[in-house]
């Protein structure tokens, strides 16, 4: 037992933010080729699309369109 006078209490508090990752593209390979995804995340939707369309091309030139 405690000697203590007082009883202590322990506050656990778990804080979630915003993911940091902004862009995340996965590329696999298969036998046909290759085959990529591509998520982005921002501040607003018109940005967002704008950096998957440049991303999407960028893509289809090196490894080809599905």
């Amino acid at each position: 037992m405690c000697d203590c006078e007082h009883s202590k209490n322990i506050i656990v508090e778990h804080l979630y933010g915003q993911s940091q990752e902004t862009c995340k593209v996965k590329l696999e390979k298969n036998s046909k080729g290759y085959n990529f995804e591509l998520s982005m995340s921002g501040p607003d939707f018109a940005s967002c699309i704008k950096a998957i369309d440049a991303a999407n091309e960028v893509m289809k030139q090196r490894y080809g369109s599905a």
